[in-house]
């Protein structure tokens, strides 16, 4: 309910852009070879999302505290066919369990960095700004195991936006824009499943001596030429405090893809021999970005 987010999906939505899409084969991936994951996580993902699932439900059910002495319970062998013991101390350790002396100087770090910017000193700003626990969201020193204040910061850490940030730390820019890839072929997939529609990947073209490239998908409709122009990005923490350089630094990310829409429209429109492909429209169909 906080996060006004199914976690469930979400979560879901890890394992089917991460592991079921496919990159794409004109791409040649720095950061996303065989094992990518266990390099980054310490485990497969799907152990990774399981660790953030049980420390989760731990935590939903047990006043936010996670033990891991329930592998010594009854269920603990059911746990551990799942997630071994092993994996889930690992993995907590290395990705969610923080101290308090760290939540404090990582929060006055926060804090001194909003005081640099332009604005950015009056202090209801601070709850829009970076948070220690989305980091790290299970703290040691309040008895045994770990209390997660905010178990929604835990299932966060397993879904794409989770591992955005936990894959740009280790590989850098090149994991932002390998995920972007990743997206890109997602959202085709997703546009294959509307019936009675025909979907085009993006056109390489010509336009005298330059070659351009199309949006990222096209969709077909009897009466009706949908363009998709596909970016992956994250507000800057200036757009998140709703000031006056975030709405340029959020207009300089998407300009480009409306750019790109509205020259494949203008390609359409002109009848350009690389856009003839695809189920004939209806003369005179509408192209909404």
């Amino acid at each position: 309910m906080a996060f006004q987010a199914p976690e469930f999906f979400s979560l879901a939505r890890t394992a089917a852009l991460y592991l079921h899409t496919p990159f794409p084969a004109h791409r040649q991936p720095r950061c996303m070879v065989p094992g990518w994951d266990t390099e980054v996580f310490g485990c497969p993902l799907p152990d990774y999302v399981g660790t953030a699932q049980l420390l989760w439900g731990c935590a939903l059910f047990n006043t936010g505290r996670f033990d891991p002495a329930l592998y010594d319970g009854p269920d603990g062998e059911n746990f551990n066919r799942t997630v071994s013991r092993d994996t889930v101390l690992r993995v907590v350790e290395r990705h969610f369990a923080t101290d308090v002396a760290s939540i404090k100087a990582a929060e006055k770090q926060a804090t001194r960095n909003l005081a640099r910017v332009a604005g950015g000193t009056a202090a209801q700003l601070r709850r829009f700004t970076y948070n220690p626990l989305l980091g790290r969201p299970a703290v040691t020193g309040f008895g045994p195991g770990l209390l997660c204040p905010s178990p929604q910061l835990v299932w966060r850490k397993a879904t794409p936006s989770g591992i955005y940030h936990t894959g740009r730390e280790h590989f850098g820019p090149d994991f932002l824009q390998e995920t972007g890839y990743l997206f890109e072929e997602y959202v085709g997939r997703q546009l294959r499943l509307i019936p009675d529609a025909d979907v085009v990947s993006e056109i390489t073209y010509r336009v005298k001596r330059n070659e351009l490239q199309s949006v990222d998908w096209i969709v077909v409709f009897d009466d009706l030429v949908l363009l998709v122009e596909v970016k992956s990005m994250m507000p800057t923490e200036n757009a998140r405090l709703g000031l006056e350089l975030g709405v340029a630094e959020t207009d300089s990310k998407l300009a480009r893809a409306y750019r790109q829409v509205n020259a494949a429209s203008a390609q359409i429109d002109q009848r350009h021999p690389a856009f003839a492909g695809g189920r004939p429209a209806t003369p005179g169909a509408d192209r909404h970005p």
